[in-house]
């Protein structure tokens, strides 16, 4: 019975198969299935008459087939289920292209002299800066910021803390707050932007407002531009 026990063992480890293994998963349940029948008429042959083997194990056996059959089966519904989302999900992601999003996120496009970002203080802060560094980590930017609580626009003209123009890139704010016992309070950071490109990473989608890289999850508002 050991040879028995062996393919009932693989075929319940086939049932925990992903949905992109499923078909596979099912042809080998399959064949599985047809050595198990081999296998157990083979043995029904040659049994001792006086010593019949034991027909309950078999028929548990048949039940634990069955059933790994039916797991595998939902395992296909789950990946149609999960497709369809997909196909869903994708739709909506190209239907961003060129539109322009507010997003959760720190960083944000530098564009014709332009940048946008947003933040929020949870609590009024007794001092607050701002400060915008480039790809590279650099300063180019340093200066005061809202200290009342709720949520701030922070329109960039590009300009650095001395009224040097910057080149369009990406650039990130961070704010630096405190309350009157010179506590740090931590913000919560928005952006806005066009959506440039659209791509898929691990099932989920992701929009590009230039080289900045937004979850479509991560998106807060839809604007209308026209």
């Amino acid at each position: 019975m050991s040879d028995i026990a062996a393919l009932t063992s693989t075929a319940t480890a086939l049932a925990g198969a992903n949905n992109t293994q499923s078909e596979s998963a099912l042809s080998q349940l399959t064949e599985d299935l047809d050595n198990f029948l081999t296998i157990l008429t083979t043995q029904l042959q040659h049994q001792d008459p006086l010593e019949p083997l034991d027909t309950h194990e078999f028929t548990q056996q048949l039940v634990q087939f069955s059933s790994v059959e039916q797991l595998i089966a939902q395992n296909k519904n789950l990946e149609s289920i999960i497709e369809l989302q997909q196909n869903a999900m994708a739709i909506s992601a190209v239907s961003y292209m060129g539109k322009q999003v507010s997003a959760t996120g720190q960083e944000n496009m530098l564009e014709e002299g332009q940048s946008t970002f947003s933040y929020t203080l949870p609590q009024n802060a007794a001092a607050a800066s701002a400060t915008i560094t480039n790809e590279a980590g650099s300063t180019v930017y340093y200066g005061a910021a809202e200290t009342t609580s709720g949520k701030h626009s922070f329109v960039w003209d590009g300009s650095s803390t001395t009224g040097v123009a910057q080149p369009d890139g990406k650039y990130q704010l961070t704010i630096n707050a405190t309350n009157p016992d010179g506590q740090p309070i931590t913000p919560s950071y928005g952006i806005t932007g066009s959506v440039t490109g659209v791509e898929f990473d691990g099932g989920t989608a992701v929009l590009s407002i230039g080289s900045v890289k937004v979850p479509l999850t991560n998106v807060t508002q839809i604007h209308d531009t026209e």
